[in-house]
C-alpha cells in the first residue's frame, strides 16, 4: 500500500508545481526537489515529473486554445523539434550526472532577465525576420535536448526564445507550446517506463494535482494577462536561477 502522506503530499506539490508552470514553466524545480526529498532517486524523480506534466496538458490546451491564444501554425515544426530533441535528452539523462548542467542552466536563464523590467518585452506581438526565426527554431531543438535531460528552465528558456525571435507575447509562447511538447512527453515517458524509472505511486497522485493546478493556474494567466505573466516570470526565473545554481 502507498504511503498516505507520500500520497497526499505528491497532491498538493503537483498543485502548487502546475499551477506555476502552466504560466511561466519552471514547475520542475519544484517537483522534482520535492520528490528527492521524499526519497525517489534523481533519475525516477525526473521521470515521475515527466509523466505527471502529461495530466496537466488537457485543461490548459482547453482554457489557452478558448483563450485564442495558441498560434497553430508553428505547432507542427516545433512538435518535430521537441520530440527528436526530447528523445535524445532522454537518453542523455540517462547516462549524464545533471549537477552541472543544471548549474549552467541556471546562469543562462538568468542572461535576459534585464528584459522582462523594460518597454512592452513579451507584452505585445512583434514582427521578426525569417532569418530570426530561424535561429529561433535552432536554439528551441537544443532546448528540447536540455528539457529531455533536466526538464527545469527548459520552458522558461523558450519563453524567450518564442518573444525575442517569433514576436509572441508570453502567454502565446507558453500556450503555443503545449501542444508540441505532448508527443514529445508521451514518447519520452515512455522510454522512461521501459527502463523502469516511473515510480507510479508517486506519479499519479502527482498527475492528478497536476490536472487541477494547470486549470486555475491557465485560468488565472488568461484573466490577469501578459503583464502578471511576465512578473511572475521574473519571480520563478529568479528562484530557479538560485535553486539551479546554488542547490
Amino acid at each position: 500500500m502507498p504511503d498516505p502522506t507520500i500520497t497526499i503530499v505528491c497532491f498538493v506539490v503537483g498543485i502548487c508545481a502546475s499551477f506555476v508552470g502552466s504560466q511561466v514553466g519552471g514547475g520542475g524545480a519544484i517537483t522534482i526537489p520535492a520528490l528527492i526529498m521524499l526519497g525517489l532517486p534523481s533519475h525516477s524523480a525526473i521521470a515521475v515529473h515527466r509523466l505527471a506534466t502529461i495530466f496537466g496538458v488537457a485543461p490548459s490546451i482547453r482554457n489557452y486554445s478558448k483563450a485564442k491564444k495558441v498560434l497553430w501554425k508553428y505547432t507542427v515544426p516545433f512538435m518535430i523539434l521537441y520530440l527528436v530533441g526530447g528523445v535524445i535528452g532522454a537518453k542523455i539523462m540517462l547516462e549524464i550526472n545533471e549537477q552541472v548542467l543544471s548549474r549552467a542552466i541556471g546562469f543562462v536563464i538568468l542572461i535576459p532577465l534585464f528584459f522582462l523590467f523594460f518597454g512592452d518585452f513579451g507584452i505585445k506581438n512583434k514582427k521578426t525576420s525569417k532569418k530570426l526565426r530561424i535561429v529561433g527554431y535552432i536554439i528551441t531543438f537544443l532546448i528540447s535536448v536540455w528539457s529531455g535531460v533536466f526538464p527545469a528552465g527548459g520552458l522558461t528558456l523558450t519563453l524567450y526564445v518564442l518573444v525575442f525571435f517569433f514576436g509572441m507575447t508570453f502567454m502565446e509562447g507558453k500556450a503555443t507550446m503545449i501542444v508540441p511538447k505532448i508527443l514529445a512527453r508521451l514518447v519520452v515517458v515512455g522510454i522512461f517506463i521501459y527502463e523502469g524509472i516511473v515510480v507510479w505511486s508517486y506519479g499519479i497522485p502527482l498527475g492528478i494535482g497536476y490536472v487541477i493546478g494547470s486549470h486555475l493556474g491557465s485560468k488565472t494567466a488568461i484573466e490577469k494577462g501578459d503583464k502578471w505573466v511576465r512578473a511572475l516570470l521574473a519571480f520563478v526565473v529568479s528562484a530557479l536561477a538560485t535553486k539551479l545554481i546554488f542547490f
